[in-house]
């Protein structure tokens, strides 16, 4: 926590490589996952190993945070929508009513053309949040876009 408080992230990841190392605690696996994937411009670069590394922690841990994070990956990369949608949903059923996880959901919705099923989803996100952050503001412009294409 304080190498991140601190913006040293290249020592954070370093040192919770060495835990991994030494551990073997998958959720290690998970956080250098995240760290990698959220400390790069380039994100396409650490894709797959990404993916790998989130994959083969979902095997174990039953975790929502991974798996929204994952399947908002596959979504939004349009590697696997359908996958990632299975992921979202298996965290939205540990918590149903995070926003983040269901704005992923939406995401993928649009992705596949399900413009209603995604348009109902964030119209209650944007009621409820507003349009402050980049990522709902994107999606909502997005999925109203595509919802007026189907009237």
């Amino acid at each position: 926590i304080l190498y991140r408080q601190t913006n040293q992230i290249n020592k954070q990841l370093n040192l919770i490589k060495d835990m991994y190392k030494k551990s073997s605690n998958i959720d290690f696996l998970a956080k250098i996952a995240l760290i990698e994937f959220e400390t790069i411009k380039n994100k396409k670069i650490v894709l797959n190993s990404v993916i790998s590394k989130l994959e083969r922690v979902l095997t174990v841990l039953d975790n929502d945070i991974y798996q929204n994070f994952l399947g908002y990956i596959l979504i939004d990369y349009d590697i696997n929508i359908k996958k990632g949608i299975l992921y979202i949903q298996s965290a939205l059923k540990k918590s149903p009513n995070n926003l983040a996880y269901l704005d992923s959901l939406a995401w993928g919705k649009y992705k596949l053309s399900k413009c209603k099923e995604a348009y109902e989803i964030m119209k209650k996100i944007v009621d409820k949040i507003g349009l402050k952050n980049r990522d709902i503001k994107l999606h909502w412009n997005k999925i109203k876009e595509c919802k007026n294409d189907f009237r």
